[in-house]
């Protein structure tokens, strides 16, 4: 796969009416004729492409995004990522409008990529197009194609061939123009947007519509046989980079801005270690470490940035001498991504559906197989069966000679174990001091047979008593032990 760079290109949006009754002054010039502009008095810069505010939405188009879709047709993937300040003209450069003169790149994609679809099918080789379109919102992905009451977990994933998948995805094929705008106004009317200090239709979430388009190549020779293609454009319209004091100092608008700021700077540091010199060496970029995983939004990017697709970055900035230093920052980061390499390469036929014959034999192989395993999971689950009833019998025992005690309550178990306890105590008291009191007794003037026979009867009796509590004492521990 042969390398290329990122593109990058600079719009300038027109002054706005109140910058205009403000009376700002024009900090961004562009020069004639040249994709060169200057900041100030001492800053130039150069890009791909720059577009001046007298620029259409048609020349932004044909200049760098048309050659991106005729790339998808052929077989390759492409993104379009804009990147600005709030209030740059993001939105208005992506679009996805009507496709009048204000339509922006969207509007002309779509009708661009299914015209070029329709003039490459044939009898032999026929194209569908599938679309998706997610928004990263507060650090969480949401489908916009589906309705905001379904709420379903999204999981940005890797598949085999180390593609960035999203798992759970809503995709909706679409057949003509008419039918994917239909799909993208639904996606843009469940978008979070919101009015803050600097633009009155602020987007709060960062915005991914993706377009795959699957070729299909029938075998003249085998009929059965079909070979498939899919390729992808990614048009992601970036939140603005915030400002608290100009878009909200506090409530949900601060929060929405920490995320967006937060996403930004991981975007940044993608950037600015892929275009290190030190991983443009030859034989030394295995060992820098790329940060994508420090957010979603670089994640989801990983494929366009240094990966295996054709980027075109699209940097808005505003010519307003109040926002200079935002201006820099962008025209820097654009700067800076203009030395990432890819290695976008065409995606390769695949075999999809094979003979009948062997069709066949692969579903009779596969039914033989799922049988016999169906037959070792009954048989498991026999031997399972009997084993949890062994176990219930051996547990049914053991409560059978505790049933006694598992009949009374608490209370009543405490209570009756304290009168057992007093009662041994007593027996045993009197087992040994009675004998003890009457052979006292015998040695004084006052012994007589009488006496000596019931001492001799209360001693038996106490004795006997103390030797069955004893014994029932013993029997219990005797029970517990086993």
């Amino acid at each position: 796969m042969s390398e290329a760079y990122v593109r990058v290109a600079v719009r300038i949006r027109p002054l706005l009416p109140r910058e205009l009754l403000q009376q700002h002054r024009v900090c961004v010039r562009v020069g004639p004729g040249s994709a060169q502009l200057q900041l100030g008095s001492n800053r130039l810069f150069s890009f791909d492409h720059v577009f001046g505010p007298a620029a259409s939405q048609d020349e932004v188009y044909v200049s760098c995004v048309q050659q991106l879709v005729e790339s998808v047709v052929d077989g390759y993937n492409a993104t379009v990522f804009c990147y600005g300040q709030t209030g740059s003209g993001k939105t208005y450069t992506l679009g996805g409008r009507n496709p009048d003169e204000d339509g922006g790149i969207i509007a002309r994609v779509v009708q661009d990529l299914f015209l070029l679809v329709e003039n490459k099918s044939d009898n032999a080789m026929t194209f569908t197009v599938r679309a998706s379109y997610l928004e990263l919102y507060k650090d969480e992905l949401r489908d916009l194609l589906e309705l905001p009451t379904i709420h379903k977990e999204l999981h940005i994933r890797e598949d085999e061939r180390r593609n960035t998948v999203v798992v759970g995805a809503k995709e909706v094929a679409v057949a003509s123009a008419e039918e994917l705008f239909s799909v993208i106004e639904m996606g843009n009317a469940l978008r979070h947007t919101a009015s803050t200090g600097i633009n009155q239709h602020s987007s709060r979430s960062h915005a991914i519509l993706t377009l795959q388009a699957t070729l299909s190549y029938h075998n003249k020779k085998s009929s059965s046989l079909t070979s498939v293609r899919s390729s992808k454009l990614c048009l992601v319209d970036l939140a603005g980079s915030q400002c608290a004091t100009k878009t909200g100092k506090n409530g949900i608008r601060l929060k929405e801005s920490c995320h967006i700021n937060t996403d930004l700077l991981a975007l940044g540091n993608v950037i600015r270690c892929l275009s290190d010199p030190r991983r443009n060496r030859p034989n030394s970029c295995g060992g820098l470490y790329i940060p994508f995983r420090d957010s979603k939004l670089t994640r989801l990017l990983r494929e366009s940035l240094g990966g295996t697709a054709h980027t075109l970055m699209v940097a808005c900035v505003s010519p307003s001498h109040s926002f200079t230093v935002k201006t820099l920052r962008v025209l820097q980061f654009a700067a800076k991504a203009r030395h990432i390499r890819n290695c976008p390469g065409p995606i390769a036929l695949q075999t999809e559906i094979k003979s009948e014959s062997i069709a066949r034999h692969t579903n009779d192989v596969g039914l033989v197989e799922q049988e016999y395993e169906l037959r070792t999971l009954r048989e498991q689950l026999k031997k399972r069966k009997k084993e949890v009833e062994l176990k219930k019998i051996a547990v049914k025992g053991n409560i059978v000679r505790e049933s006694s005690l598992l009949d009374v309550s608490e209370p009543d178990k405490v209570k009756v174990q304290e009168e057992r306890s007093e009662y041994r105590l007593l027996a045993r008291e009197a087992a040994v001091s009675v004998p003890k009191r009457f052979a006292e007794i015998s040695g004084s003037s006052l012994w007589c047979s009488s006496i000596t026979r019931r001492g001799t009867r209360f001693t038996t009796y106490y004795s006997d008593i103390w030797e069955q509590h004893r014994q029932r004492d013993t029997r219990g521990l005797t029970s517990c032990l086993r």
